[in-house]
């Protein structure tokens, strides 16, 4: 079937119809004789679906995908990259192969490159994938990946654990398959380097725990969304270090959290407000993000930071319209008008706020409600500075 699939009629009918309803497609009277239209249906899906993931393969001719759920876990284009670029060497190897994304970019900075993958049919579909793309510094590897590790050291060892494996959505890294608690030991005999990918929900200071070999953590984002944690674990780890990142189409903003000694100060709304992103968020590195952009903090748990001053910031800034006091009366102006929302450190969430007052989630500026130092539980008007 993935011979017939990728013959050049079969590829070139899939990208004319690039834009068709694959519900549609798979309706269809059959066009060629050993090619299903569900087939053919399921790699147009396929192809839509990983187009803002995956921009540069949506309509490359020749390739194959799997089905939804390999998708879903993939890594995108962008942390793929990010992922990548900090390491080299001569060997790597990735014991949790799935589609194959991080392999290729890890092709690029190492010499030879071993994927390692159970399922035998995603397996295939990324070996023939690995082919088109000229990326022939790749050997795939199909069955146990710890049979692999065996096979001299290595530079490093990548490893993406199944999520969905025991428990469903699980999140600790003991859920996971591999369970890289549990191998740790093992793994860092083969190799100087272990970097492990976790899921957002990950709890850091658990990890830690559990990692007593963790040198790194970096919390990756893609435009103020946490994706994925990652975990570089060195055999004679002595310091631990935390990075935030957010990739966004201008760049890598890229923040190594340092420890703060200063206290932080405190401050009613200035002229402008700053929230960091996700990534800091993460990492609560509120501290850090005081002292280093000099800048005060509405309250202890508002994450909120005001200066006078318009500064470069890790997050979003906004201009101070108003400020009032939180109260039925105030809000009157406000009912059924057109804001975006926040809510921090604020006891209603964002959408009791909009369906108790009708607030429209359109307009450009923004309703924030928060509360002060004092305790005082106040909306700030404000438009973002973009």
């Amino acid at each position: 079937m993935l011979s017939a699939l990728v013959s050049p009629e079969v590829q070139e009918y899939i990208l004319e119809n690039l834009q068709a309803e694959p519900a549609t497609i798979a309706l269809k009277k059959a066009v060629f004789e050993n090619v299903s239209m569900a087939d053919i249906a399921s790699q147009i899906a396929a192809r839509q679906r990983i187009k803002t993931k995956l921009p540069a393969l949506y309509d490359k001719s020749g390739l194959l995908f799997p089905p939804k759920l390999n998708l879903e876990q993939s890594s995108s284009a962008e942390t793929a990259t990010y992922k990548g670029q900090p390491h080299s060497g001569k060997r790597l190897l990735d014991l949790t192969g799935g589609l194959g994304i991080d392999t290729m970019a890890f092709a690029q900075q190492f010499e030879e490159v071993h994927y390692c993958e159970h399922n035998a049919e995603l397996a295939a579909i990324a070996a023939h994938n690995f082919k088109t793309l000229g990326l022939d510094n790749i050997t795939v590897h199909v069955g146990d990946s710890l049979q692999v590790l065996a096979r001299g050291h290595w530079d490093i060892i990548y490893c993406d654990p199944d999520r969905r494996s025991k428990v469903q959505r699980a999140f600790r890294l003991e859920d996971c398959e591999p369970n890289v608690v549990a191998l740790q030991e093992r793994l860092l005999r083969h190799t100087n380097r272990l970097l492990i990918k976790a899921a957002p929900m990950l709890d850091l200071d658990q990890a830690q725990r559990q990692l007593p070999s963790l040198k790194q953590v970096t919390v990756l984002a893609v435009k103020g969304e946490v994706k994925e944690l990652l975990l570089l674990c060195e055999a004679q780890a002595t310091t631990l270090t935390h990075m935030a990142v957010n990739l966004t189409s201008a760049g890598a903003e890229i923040d190594e959290i340092g420890v703060v000694n200063e206290p932080i100060t405190f401050a009613d709304p200035k002229t402008y407000l700053y929230l960091p992103h996700a990534a800091l968020m993460k990492l609560q590195a509120f501290d850090y993000v005081a002292y280093k952009y000099k800048l005060d903090k509405l309250s202890v748990n508002s994450h909120i930071f005001t200066a006078d001053e318009l500064v470069y910031f890790p997050g979003r800034r906004f201009r101070l319209l108003k400020q009032f006091p939180y109260a039925k009366k105030t809000m009157r102006e406000y009912q059924k008008q057109d804001y975006l929302v926040i809510s921090k450190n604020f006891p209603l969430p964002v959408a009791k706020l909009r369906q108790q007052y009708k607030i429209k989630d359109a307009g450009n500026n923004y309703l924030i409600f928060t509360t002060l130092l004092d305790g005082q539980r106040v909306v700030l008007e404000a438009e973002p500075i973009l």
